[in-house]
């Protein structure tokens, strides 16, 4: 595998590419497609005209919501298990 070199370089060759999908695309928004990139993020964004999405942020603050929200999962997806006699070797728990 070739080695990309420095966050200064990795971020070049970034922003080229999102330059040119911007050029013949016209997206309002980049994504970066990794959370590896993460380092880079606030390099690259400063050089593009449109906001720039972090993955590794936009799934901690996706977390963060959902918590803070207080959603829980639906009990009709993720129903409790039936309750039954357990039986553990060597004891007399049930």
């Amino acid at each position: 595998m070739k080695s990309i070199g420095g966050d200064e370089e990795l971020a070049e060759k970034i922003t080229k590419v999102a330059l040119a999908v911007l050029e013949e695309d016209e997206p309002d928004v980049i994504i970066l497609g990794c959370t590896g990139l993460s380092k880079v993020a606030e390099l690259v964004a400063a050089r593009l005209p449109v906001p720039l999405v972090d993955p590794q942020v936009a799934a901690l603050r996706t977390a963060e919501a959902l918590v803070v929200s207080g959603l829980k999962p639906s009990r009709r997806t993720y129903p409790k298990p039936s309750k039954k006699a357990r039986k553990v070797p060597g004891t007399q728990l049930r």
